[in-house]
């Protein structure tokens, strides 16, 4: 199907939302546009890329708004860039490894949208807090973060291209608040310097976990990286134990029964995804804002 026909019912040009700037929003809004759709770009900061733009701010940014951004310094992709690219538009023929880092990504998300010429579509700091059906459009409500101003929109159509990666998975875990130890999710680190001689348990055994892990061992005193399977990808000089049956004041019990002091506990359990809100209130976060059946939206996060 083509967007036309996906976006109005005749089959001709409309009015596009897409919410979000990062690599999904890009490039829905470069074959929209392509498709001769009116488009408008709301991102909830100040700059396009998503999570691809690294910040050393965590938790609230300074309009009230959650930082979903959870990039790290020294992470470099655990994809070859060529499984990364967009169709017909490939990373600069400079760039000789295959497992590159954030700038470079960041770059090849600006040149693509320098060489579309997109950032003129896309209006900052425009924070979408309601989409509403309205006959056979959708009426969309926007807030400078700024101004903290709503402003309400019709359209034909919807993009949600807003992330996966905005909501921490947060494990359940007994005593969890009797630790007196630092404890957070992956989504807040962002270098070692929290981690300098320092007991570390990293809790989960995927990409962050393994990646982090690497990273902290060379400043830690000690790092335990708990699993209640075996990794699949080899850590050295990391301490492995099996899955964490219950926290006190000093650290953690295993499944095992075997226990260990901390100073820093760290959930690597990834994002939640999937979840849905009800699309005809005001909500802090449009995550799985509506199916993808729903006529003239497209969830793409």
């Amino acid at each position: 199907r083509s967007y036309s026909s996906m976006v109005t019912q005749k089959g001709e040009p409309g009015k596009v939302a897409i919410i979000g700037a990062g690599v999904c929003g890009l490039i829905s809004l470069r074959y929209a546009k392509e498709s001769g759709h009116q488009c408008d770009v709301f991102e909830q900061t100040g700059e396009f890329g998503g999570t691809w733009v690294y910040t050393d701010n965590y938790g609230i940014d300074e309009n009230g708004l959650p930082i979903t951004r959870n990039l790290y310094q020294d992470l470099i992709t655990n994809v070859p860039k060529e499984m990364m690219e967009f169709l017909n538009f490939r990373h600069s023929s400079d760039i000789n490894e295959s497992y590159i880092t954030q700038p470079l990504v960041l770059k090849y998300l600006r040149d693509f949208a320098d060489k579309f010429d997109l950032e003129k579509h896309i209006q900052y700091y425009s924070y979408v807090t309601k989409v509403e059906p309205h006959d056979d459009r959708w009426t969309v409500t926007v807030m400078d973060v700024k101004r903290k101003e709503e402003r309400s929109e019709c359209y034909d159509a919807v993009f949600i291209c807003n992330g996966s990666f905005a909501h921490p998975r947060m494990p359940e875990v007994k005593g969890e608040k009797l630790f007196k130890g630092l404890l957070f999710h992956s989504c807040d680190y962002r270098s070692t310097t929290l981690f300098v001689n320092k007991r570390v348990l990293v809790v989960g055994g995927s990409f962050s976990a393994v990646d982090i892990s690497r990273l902290i061992i060379p400043v830690a005193q000690k790092v335990y990286i708990s699993h209640p399977k075996p990794l699949l990808i080899n850590v050295e000089n990391a301490i492995l134990k099996p899955g964490v049956k219950e926290l006190n004041e000093g650290g953690a019990v295993f499944i095992d029964g075997s226990k260990e002091d901390f100073d820093i506990i760290m959930y690597c359990t990834g994002n939640s995804t999937g979840t849905k809100k009800d699309h005809s209130k005001n909500n802090s976060r449009l995550q799985a804002l509506l199916p993808v059946s729903h006529e003239g939206v497209w969830n793409y996060s």
